[in-house]
């Protein structure tokens, strides 16, 4: 009896919040795991029917005065989704797959975001912005417990394979980027916390622990990229610690020396990272040289045609493969783009499609540009709604609080840089994209005034 009033007297709004925070993790755990999409579609549905119901019983206390852009455009942008659809389709069935499968998730992931970062920023619980943390870190653990059954365990006993790490392809392979984008927003919610804790006066025991576990989650990220050498992911990461470093050290240039022990020491650690990693791959070391052929893409055919011996760089080297067809997809990707700006109308092998069109012998796939593809997808239109969104939703996350506004922009920043040269246009991304987007206007929603 004890036990059922304890648990009436909780207010409905945290219950609501505890459970889409329940889901979230689940979803962020799971969303790169193979074979895992009956339990995402379930975390999906079930986070966005509690964000909706979140909303809509909170309707009468807040605004929308801040978030009403950055939802308009992004109403706009799957009303331009549905249009293209229906009047400028290239390929019908193939575009209404992707209509019921990708857009449907991305929109299922939208509306939890918003429900999700609303929930946070009206309850304001240290409590659960903690156990949420932790429960992120989980993807980091799952990491590490494949890795620990591969290189250990598996030489005592059969691990499933499922607990394996592997190269290549194969029944739970995760790719490369799966790491990229799940870890890069954990490590700049670490990179965030980190430096926002450099800034604050409190000094006790509780506050250093969870300062240690912070820097350890930002080291364990960092580690997991050297560990399977994901360029991408080091590059990027590194390059938000450099930004946002510098940012505190410009907003906070007369501090004193102490105040930055620490951001010194996350510079210093992104360095060692970025240079052992060079140190580890000739194509860092040759990649200028490697990109003064592969923009020649008029003169060499490498970049469509596998088959061809890959030129020589000013070194008397053959180019890196990984450095060739980056920068030289790139440059085919901007000139279809500029042929079709309207997009094919794909998320996915858009670029192979209309570089077919073109070059029907290529084996081409994807520009490896997560922007490039994405555009030559949804067309300028689309992926200029997209940028707006993310843009007008920062500017109205100004009234939040700390940490979620500081924690939100630098998200963004990691989430639109990966993007860069990053393959990330395909269902899963696309789906964690409009999450992030949906949690950054989620923040921008404020109270009413009594």
């Amino acid at each position: 009896m004890l036990r059922q009033n304890i648990i009436f007297k909780i207010p409905l709004e945290l219950i609501i919040l505890k459970l889409q925070c329940f889901f979230f993790v689940i979803l962020w755990i799971v969303w790169p795991l193979p074979h895992t999409t009956a339990l995402r579609n379930i975390c999906l549905g079930c986070g966005a029917f509690l964000s909706l119901y979140q909303l809509w019983i909170s309707r009468t206390e807040y605004s929308l005065q801040n978030s009403r852009v950055p939802l308009f455009l992004a109403g706009s942008f799957f009303l331009w989704i549905s249009f293209h659809l229906l009047f400028l389709s290239t390929d019908w069935k193939l575009q209404l797959d992707e209509y019921i499968s990708i857009w449907k998730s991305a929109l299922l992931s939208f509306i939890f975001g918003v429900g999700l970062a609303f929930g946070l920023k009206k309850s304001g619980s240290g409590g659960i912005r903690v156990w949420l943390l932790v429960g992120l870190s989980l993807s980091m653990v799952v990491y590490f417990i494949k890795l620990l059954g591969t290189v250990y365990i598996s030489q005592y006993i059969d691990v499933p394979e499922y607990l394996l790490l592997f190269k290549g392809t194969a029944p739970f392979y995760v790719p490369k980027i799966s790491y990229v984008f799940f870890l890069i927003p954990i490590f700049a919610i670490f990179l965030s916390l980190i430096i926002q804790s450099n800034q604050s006066s409190n000094d006790n025991a509780p506050q250093r622990y969870f300062l240690f576990a912070q820097i350890l989650g930002l080291i364990s990220i960092l580690l997991i990229f050297l560990l399977e050498n994901i360029k991408n992911g080091i590059f990027y990461s590194a390059l938000l610690a450099f930004l946002v470093c510098f940012n505190f050290i410009y907003r906070n240039k007369y501090k004193s020396i102490n105040s930055y022990k620490l951001i010194i020491i996350i510079l210093l650690a992104s360095l060692v990272v970025v240079l052992v990693n060079i140190e580890q791959n000739r194509s860092w070391q040759n990649f200028f040289s490697d990109s003064k052929i592969a923009i020649k893409v008029d003169q060499y055919s490498n970049w469509y045609d596998g088959r061809n011996v890959l030129p020589l760089n000013e070194k008397g080297e053959s180019v890196s493969g990984t450095n060739y067809d980056r920068v030289s997809w790139a440059i085919i990707g901007m000139r279809l783009l500029s042929e079709n700006p309207l997009g094919y109308g794909l998320v996915d092998r858009s670029f192979r499609r209309l570089a077919q069109k073109v070059w029907p012998e290529s084996s081409l796939a994807q520009s490896h540009s997560g922007w490039i593809d994405f555009s030559l997808g949804v067309g300028v239109p689309g992926a200029l709604l997209v940028l707006l969104t993310f843009l007008f939703g920062l500017k109205g996350c100004r009234d939040a609080s700390d940490p979620y506004k500081a924690i939100i922009w630098c998200i963004v920043i990691g989430i639109i840089l990966l993007f860069i040269s990053t393959e990330v246009s395909q269902n899963i991304y696309i789906a964690g994209l409009f999450l992030i987007m949906g949690t950054t206007i989620g923040f921008g929603i404020v109270k009413l005034k009594s």
